[in-house]
């Protein structure tokens, strides 16, 4: 409470929380340092992500602190499956 009083930022706890605020502040630099390409890349990434914990997960969110090597395997394997994503395509969103 503190903090918002004192107009300190706190950065969110969970996941797609802090992929929004990623999301936006790198759209912000587009033109400056960043391309469109990527950018565009994130928002589809994002989208996946959010349908997994929707629709495998049952929640809206996920807090940061529960991620772990199943959530990650489990995506994985939805991206794969579910989303029919190739490989090279699931290493991609792992990796930008």
């Amino acid at each position: 409470m503190k903090n918002t009083v004192m107009g300190v930022r706190q950065k969110p706890l969970t996941l797609l929380a802090l992929f929004r605020e990623h999301n936006e502040e790198f759209k912000e630099r587009i033109g400056i340092d960043r391309i469109r390409e990527t950018y565009d890349s994130y928002l589809r990434s994002y989208k996946h992500l959010s349908a997994f914990i929707k629709e495998k997960r049952n929640v809206e969110d996920v807090l940061l602190r529960n991620l772990d090597r199943v959530f990650y395997d489990d995506f994985k394997l939805f991206l794969r499956t579910d989303k029919k994503l190739a490989r090279r395509a699931c290493m991609n969103i792992f990796t930008d």
